[in-house]
């Protein structure tokens, strides 16, 4: 499967290398204006390019397995947390410690990805989607779509068709996504219940 690293690290250093370049042909009278010119591209490809590499990398390395395992699983597959998180838990940043994960990566460069969701009774969940540049997209759940059975067709950005009636699109920017469901999780003596839930999403 292609994803961004072999993409972008070649227009990130190509810049800088360029940039570099164009202000060692420069006569002295130039020089300042070609190192500002140099820094000025070398900060831009940076900013462009960091979010995807880093996706690209946290991806590598919670795919990398041959069956779904505690927040790790194959692309296209879900992982779903069977206990709180605690301080072993390094992934990212400050995970929240009252709720149950499902973590999914998603390559929507051949053709579109269905997410189904069980009727939830109330309980409160979401599905946060989170594109190649981390921007959030989409955040399927109670607040924003309620809790009744839903399904979901999330199409990459080159994706045109038609979907089956009663299913909902949801575009996504980039060919690469990260879905992140939260579910509300009312104490440790909760986990079976909300666990029924979560092998129902798939």
């Amino acid at each position: 499967m292609r994803f961004y690293s072999c993409r972008v690290w070649p227009v990130v250093l190509g810049a800088v290398v360029l940039s570099l370049t164009a202000c060692k042909q420069q006569t002295p009278t130039g020089a300042n204006e070609a190192a500002n010119s140099a820094r000025a591209a070398a900060k831009d490809a940076y900013l462009y390019g960091y979010p995807l590499v880093m996706m690209d990398v946290t991806r590598a390395k919670m795919t990398n397995v041959p069956s779904p395992s505690g927040t790790n699983a194959p692309v296209g597959q879900f992982a779903s947390v069977r206990a709180f998180p605690d301080a072993t838990f390094t992934d990212v940043v400050s995970p929240n410690a009252d709720t149950l994960y499902s973590i999914a990566w998603l390559d929507l460069q051949q053709e579109p990805i269905v997410l189904s969701v069980p009727d939830t009774h109330g309980r409160y969940y979401l599905v946060q989607m989170v594109d190649g540049w981390t921007d959030v997209f989409a955040s399927p759940g109670k607040r924003t779509t309620g809790t009744a059975k839903a399904d979901y067709a999330v199409t990459g950005p080159g994706w045109s068709g038609t979907l089956p009636a009663g299913m909902k699109e949801i575009k996504s920017p980039t060919a690469l996504v990260w879905a992140i469901g939260r579910t509300q999780t009312n104490g440790k003596a909760d986990y079976a219940a909300c666990i029924r839930f979560r092998t129902a999403i798939s």
